[in-house]
């Protein structure tokens, strides 16, 4: 559908509640009553955006189709190969519609189709997928096979490897795929395009080529497509095809994440299922330069061509989408205006937008149409700025600096060494890169241990005072530092060649199972480390072997766990967050029952404990065990009685008794941005249930900020967004406090 010209005018905002509405207008007043603002109105429950890690999950009939696959190629057998098509006919609709079904099936497809002599009449892109699949007898795709299924008993060797390889391969049988056309109308999509003879394209993100073909046909050998992307990987696919074939008018270009180094002026810019990377994980400045990058690559009367993925209840192409109306909200203020926006299928739309004429005016949101629209069904968000309104990027290891690197040098080598002068150099370094590049994040922690280092004897008593304090310093410091130096070493590639910690770097062989000959023989069983010889302590469950060991993905499991932990228990926290600030407006009261959901390492529930008292009571909920036995161990030593642990779910907060609050921090831009949508319904009816009649909801939260504010290091939300999605589910806004410029509070009711 085309927008209205009257767009402005027809969109509608809902009563936040009074004290929720005059603080959006105060706050839209003091900015600039008169910027510039694109409005977007929300009326669905459903997300802006989601930025989910796509599920690499094998299940028994994927299993089960994958080794028809693999029985077909090794023995040529179309039986086989016509199993496996009739098999991904029932999956590809109920599992995986955009993922590798629907390739392995148009292989297999092909493969019954050679074998009977047929020779079917592909396209160019159809035609390199299927020689480069086929050849030295299918090896490629027996790989594939083997490391994404596990197929012919295949155990990887090299966890890195494996991860980089799999990943690899899933990208070839993906992006190139032919059967792309099911799912995503790229020919009604390169139709919308108009593409001309003669014209210069940039494909920005361009895979193995795949829109790159049809659009170097489309503009024929006077004509010129830029094949632009950062992983060289894919840029050599493209250049051995266009060595093999002698084309002229394909040229491929390493780009960088903030610039696509392209220097020519082209008519048409195509991005295709990147955008929502740019949106949801780049930081602000590398964003804000490759879409520069993209401005000064156009024509002055070019066109710029989203296309991405549509919301579809948790079956989101790839596990992510971005909503058309944040593309065109923050391209709005890099001068592009939306021309055109079509749904090309129920999974994905393409979105068309020309340079702003000179003398365009800028597209306002009058304020008094606020308060006059307050008590319609609609949520009114005026975007002022190119910023993101939401950031998952960072979700799962923080950024990695040259001079955090430098640093946590310095720091291993005080540890390692007994160097008072490497810790006082790091504690100098901290304080220039703290203000500059990680705000809210671990190197205050790190700081602080460097000071506790170099301190006196009784000013390290001192600051080891409160007791949660001195269970956090133990838990990282005790045996030498053995903790914190493993987590220095693995997080910041600080591993000497062969060297290996206890975080799982190289994943240590699984326990045997329960009742084997193995654990009956006290001489075959696997030796305990040395602090788990009689009880284990918190500490050693949470490094020691585990059954899921075999798995590559623990050792970032267990870096994740201590990041988080190094970062929520911080002693530095209080100082950076205003924590008492935050604990002064929740008014908790003597006797009151409160969900600390996502609790961590317990840094507000045991806050939370003192100020419910011996009457109260705070349940503790969070996913990850090792936080609750590093709980559950402190509670035990320091006879703490009113708070119990929970071991909660994704999509369900597994609490079975009413509370009169329920408190998260740092967790919304989760729930909003990652979670799928059905995971997100079930946790908040989870939440729901858990509430009492007229209940509190707190929510703690980064958000975005505006020059020259450093924005905390990790994922944001713009409280707009939470407030908005959370009117929905029934939940009316209180009150909303900026804790800081980096961290704000919402208290919400239950209208029940």
């Amino acid at each position: 559908m085309k927008p209205s010209a009257s767009f402005a005018n027809h969109l509608f905002v809902s009563s936040l509640g009074r004290l929720a509405l005059a603080v959006a207008v105060a706050a839209a007043r003091a900015a600039d009553p008169q910027a510039p603002a694109y409005p977007i109105k929300l009326d669905l429950k459903a997300s802006l955006i989601r930025v989910g890690a796509p599920p690499i999950e094998v299940t028994p009939a994927s299993l089960a189709a994958a080794q028809c696959v693999m029985n077909a190629i090794e023995k040529k057998d179309v039986q086989s190969a016509e199993e496996a098509s009739r098999r991904y006919d029932a999956l590809i609709p109920r599992e995986n519609l955009g993922g590798d079904y629907t390739g392995l099936q148009w292989l297999c497809r092909d493969l019954a189709a050679s074998a009977r002599g047929q020779r079917p009449s592909y396209d160019q892109p159809a035609a390199i997928y299927r020689d480069f699949f086929v050849r030295n007898d299918y090896a490629l795709l027996k790989e594939y096979l083997r490391r994404q299924y596990g197929l012919n008993h295949f155990k990887p060797s090299d966890p890195a490897e494996q991860k980089e390889r799999r990943a690899l391969l899933e990208d070839y049988i993906m992006f190139l795929n032919p059967a792309r056309e099911q799912w995503e109308s790229s020919d009604k999509c390169l139709k919308l395009v108009g593409l001309r003879k003669g014209q210069k394209v940039l494909d920005i993100g361009c895979g193995m080529g795949y829109y790159t073909y049809k659009m170097a046909a489309q503009v024929g050998p006077k004509g010129l497509v830029y094949a632009i992307d950062t992983e060289e990987n894919y840029l050599r696919f493209i250049d051995q095809f266009i060595q093999k074939e002698g084309l002229r008018n394909i040229k491929t270009v390493a780009s960088l994440p903030n610039d696509i180094k392209v220097h020519d002026q082209a008519d048409v810019a195509f991005i295709c299922s990147l955008y929502h990377v740019i949106y949801g994980w780049a930081t602000e400045p590398s964003r804000k330069a490759f879409l520069e990058s993209i401005k000064k690559a156009l024509k002055p009367d070019a066109r710029l061509v989203i296309v991405d993925n549509l919301a579809a209840d948790g079956r989101e192409l790839h596990s992510s989408y971005v909503d058309h109306r944040l593309v065109a909200a923050q391209l709005y203020f890099y001068g592009f205006r939306q021309e055109l926006y079509a749904e090309l299928s129920p999974l994905r739309y393409l979105l068309i937008l020309k340079p702003a004429a000179p003398d365009e005016k800028p597209l306002l949101a009058p304020l008094p149409a606020l308060e006059q629209q307050a008590q319609t069904n609609y949520e009114l968000i005026r975007v002022t700025s190119g910023n993101s309104l939401v950031h998952i990027g960072s979700l799962d290891s923080y950024d990695i600096t040259p001079g955090g690197i430098e640093a946590a040098k310095l720091v291993l080598d005080a540890l390692d060494h007994k160097h008072q002068a490497a810790a006082r150099a790091a504690i100098q370094r901290y304080e220039e890169l703290i203000p500059n590049e990680n705000f809210g994040g671990e190197f205050t922690a790190l700081q602080w241990f460097c000071q506790h280092f170099v301190a006196p004897p009784q000013e390290q008593q001192n600051m080891l005072h409160d007791s949660l304090v001195r269970a956090y310093y133990h838990y990282l410091a005790d045996d030498d530092y053995a903790l914190l130096k493993d987590y220095l070493k693995a997080k910041y590639k600080l591993l000497k060649p062969g060297e290996q910690t206890r975080l799982g770097d190289e994943p240590p062989k699984p326990l045997p199972p329960e009742n084997t000959a193995a654990n009956a023989n006290p001489e075959t069983k696997p030796r305990a480390l040395p602090d788990q010889e009689s009880h284990p302590t918190a500490r050693a469950k949470a490094i020691s072997p585990q059954a899921e060991a075999a798995d590559p993905n623990v050792g970032r499991i267990r870096r994740t766990f201590l990041e988080d932990f190094i970062l929520f228990n911080n002693p530095k926290r209080p100082q950076w967050e205003r924590t008492d600030r935050i604990l002064s407006l929740l008014d908790l009261k003597k006797g009151e029952r409160i969900a600390d959901i996502g609790c961590g390492p317990g840094f507000f529930s045991f806050r939370f404990a003192r100020l419910v008292g011996e009457t109260g009571k705070v349940f503790a909920l969070d996913i990850k065990q090792e936080h609750l036995d590093f709980m559950n161990e402190y509670m035990q030593r320091e006879g703490i009685r009113n708070v119990t642990t929970v071991r909660s779910k994704e999509d369900d907060l597994c609490l079975k008794e009413p509370v009169d609050a329920a408190f998260l921090c740092s967790l919304y831009h989760i729930i909003y941005g990652v979670a799928p949508e059905p995971a997100r319904q079930n946790f908040i009816h989870s939440l729901k249930q858990a509430l009492k009649p007229q209940g509190r909801l707190i929510i703690v939260d980064n958000g975005p900020v505006e020059d020259p504010h450093l924005p905390y290091h990790g994922p944001y939300l713009a409280k707009d967004l939470a407030i908005a999605q959370l009117k929905q589910y029934g939940f009316e806004l209180l009150s909303y406090h900026q804790i800081i410029p980096q961290r704000y509070l919402l208290v919400f009711r239950q209208d029940k």
